[in-house]
């Protein structure tokens, strides 16, 4: 029979592919330079363009270890409603920015669109979807800023 025996070189090798395996995502920096309460009025503006409805800012900047600065969470009637806000959201932010989402999600169905720009993650929602998932309720800790009175 043969064996196959492992070298102390090889076991070295297999443990430093094995940590590269292990190290954390780092997001990246995004919106560096920018005056995020400018970037997050025209995400608001884009929003609102579209007819986004129950636009609510949570600002996270006070929660440790929240996974941004600040959501920006809306609702829409249709898919087709969110597909145009999220697309409209992009457009603005990269002609204002240059910048566009580092991930997005939600894409496929429509029903909860997810545009990340690491200090900033907007959150479109199928009004059902956003009733459902409530992240309001889960992140009750943060200030939240309506922005209803728009005209």
């Amino acid at each position: 029979s043969t064996s196959k025996r492992i070298t102390p070189a090889a076991k070295t090798e297999r443990s430093q592919q094995d940590n590269h395996l292990k190290k954390p995502i780092s997001r990246p920096e995004t919106l560096v330079g920018y005056d995020i309460s400018n970037v997050l009025e025209t995400m608001v503006d884009s929003i609102d363009d579209k007819k986004g409805l129950g636009i609510l800012t949570l600002d996270l900047t006070q929660i440790e270890d929240a996974v941004a600065d600040y959501f920006l969470i809306c609702n829409a009637e249709s898919t087709t409603q969110v597909k145009a806000i999220a697309d409209h959201v992009d457009e603005k932010v990269r002609e204002v920015t240059g910048e566009k989402p580092w991930h997005r999600e939600g894409l496929n169905n429509m029903e909860w669109v997810l545009l990340d720009y690491v200090d900033v993650v907007v959150h479109i929602f199928h009004r059902d979807k956003r009733q459902h998932y409530n992240l309001e309720d889960l992140w009750s800790d943060a200030v939240f800023t309506w922005h209803d009175d728009r005209a």
